[in-house]
């Protein structure tokens, strides 16, 4: 079985300790969430596959329909085959990007001001969460530390365009 990102992600989370997919659900969301994001039914779905490739042990079903996972040592062999390939390039797929960038296909576009504003207070409360992150994470370095550092530079970045792009609409409605 090829691992792709969320499942590999799951097999990492898992080699510090065994979790139910609800447990992974809310540490994917408070962790990578920020960056990878991943739906409920692709995490259950993929937490199927890797137990049918033999990745992962399943317990019998519990409290709340619940069931613990548990890495196994095919599972360790095959995250670690898997975070030593080279990741693809992301691709960027921003929807306001895209309406800003055909903005000027209509005669009036006045709620895009509206819009960009609304993005902008959106990023600059991720900002907070990134910054709260990073209180939380230890400052040596490591794979965390250094992906909340990533999502700050990222929202300090689209604020800064979101303002230019405020400016410039502004300027235009002045003409």
């Amino acid at each position: 079985m090829n691992l792709n990102p969320t499942a590999a992600s799951i097999l990492g989370f898992l080699q510090h300790e065994p979790m139910t997919g609800y447990e992974l659900l809310d540490l994917i969301e408070r962790s990578v969430g920020n960056f990878w994001h991943t739906t409920k039914s692709q995490v259950y779905a993929d937490l199927k596959r890797l137990r049918d490739a033999g990745f992962l042990e399943m317990d019998e079903v519990g409290a709340r329909n619940q069931r613990t996972c548990q890495i196994t040592d095919a599972g360790r062999h095959a995250f670690k085959a898997w975070i030593r390939q080279r990741p693809q390039l992301e691709r960027v797929r921003n929807p306001l990007a895209l309406s800003v960038f055909f903005r000027r296909s209509v005669d009036d576009d006045p709620l895009l001001f509206d819009i960009v504003r609304e993005h902008r207070e959106e990023h600059e409360a991720r900002l907070k969460v990134y910054e709260a992150l990073l209180d939380e994470v230890k400052p040596d370095g490591s794979g965390p530390n250094l992906t909340v550092r990533l999502g700050i530079k990222y929202e300090r970045a689209m604020i800064a365009w979101m303002d230019e792009v405020a400016e410039e609409l502004a300027r235009e409605s002045e003409s």
